[in-house]
């Protein structure tokens, strides 16, 4: 599809997609991000009013896509919805997913280092993908019956294994992440079904 085609909303987002593979957000220039959009500067500020908000609306269809994508695995190898099962599924979508041909980074946890301002609305905007991934992690405990605290350290070793990743050290840290979750889970599951002394 050539990338100048479509409405300008669209061509500033998927500008702004390609653009931030190779370089910082902050350091994407509003003349180089209106050059890879083949737009005027109207355009930017029509439909965003400015280059943070075009971030956060970025930041915004990405979410919604990687959600997509990670709820449409979790329905194909996790059909029956059994809490155990969605939660070795969703280390299983990492573990497809970092294994990509053109996997280029999170931009979630890429938002997050280069952007220092904790109040910056992009920030807020990348942290909302970890605490969906939190919230899905207790969520799932909680019905097993486990301690709904072991999902902080669920989402830290997917988002630990997500920067081991992007930084190419380790050697399949995604499998490693996939065995671990799934030993730690049985562990919460036997302790929450064994009888009281």
């Amino acid at each position: 599809m050539d990338p100048l085609s479509g409405p300008p909303r669209a061509r500033l987002l998927n500008a702004l997609d390609r653009l931030s593979q190779t370089h910082s957000v902050l350091d994407i220039g509003i003349n180089a991000l209106l050059a890879e959009a083949g737009v005027a500067k109207a355009s930017l500020y029509d439909h965003f009013g400015s280059k943070d908000a075009l971030i956060v609306a970025w930041l915004d269809e990405r979410q919604q896509r990687w959600f997509g994508w990670f709820h449409a695995h979790l329905a194909a190898e996790a059909p029956d919805a059994e809490p155990a099962h969605e939660i070795e599924a969703a280390f299983g979508f990492l573990e497809a997913w970092l294994e990509r041909a053109d996997f280029s980074g999170c931009p979630f946890i890429s938002v997050q280092l280069q952007v220092k301002d904790p109040a910056h609305p992009a920030v807020q905007k990348a942290r909302a993908y970890a605490d969906r991934l939190h919230e899905f992690f207790r969520s799932r405990l909680v019905r097993l019956g486990a301690r709904g605290s072991l999902a902080t350290t669920l989402l830290e070793l997917y988002l630990g294994t997500i920067v081991v990743r992007q930084l190419d050290v380790g050697t399949h840290p995604a499998l490693t992440a996939r065995r671990t979750a799934a030993t730690l889970v049985r562990r919460a599951t036997r302790r929450a079904t064994r009888p009281p002394a």
